[in-house]
């Protein structure tokens, strides 16, 4: 999360307002916030990004998942995700992502 946020503090557009390192944590979260796009481990502690799914509006939010496993990059993209950035993430990789974001939050 620490190196992501370090990466995303490069994009002024992005404005990060809540982190969970739990897969609870980020559940609580979701209850209560609608974001434009959230950035999911795949991989938390105490389950599986994919579980979250069910907790967004995938009309209103954007996901992009992070992972350090390329295996689950097809199952990613089947969960509907914009996009799967593979860890450790590259500012290049993570540029193209966002402008690919800001194309589908613009449609």
């Amino acid at each position: 999360r620490e190196d992501l946020r370090h990466l995303l503090a490069h994009h002024p557009e992005i404005e990060v307002k809540w982190e969970a390192a739990k897969i609870v944590e980020a559940q609580s979260l979701l209850a209560t916030h609608c974001p434009d796009v959230v950035f999911l481990d795949i991989e938390l502690r105490g389950g599986f990004g994919f579980e979250l799914i069910a907790c967004l509006d995938q009309q209103k939010t954007r996901v992009v998942f992070v992972t350090g496993h390329d295996a689950y990059v097809q199952q990613a993209f089947a969960h509907g995700a914009l996009d799967c950035l593979s860890k450790p993430v590259a500012a290049g990789k993570l540029a193209r992502c966002l402008k690919k974001l800001q194309q589908a939050l613009s449609t």
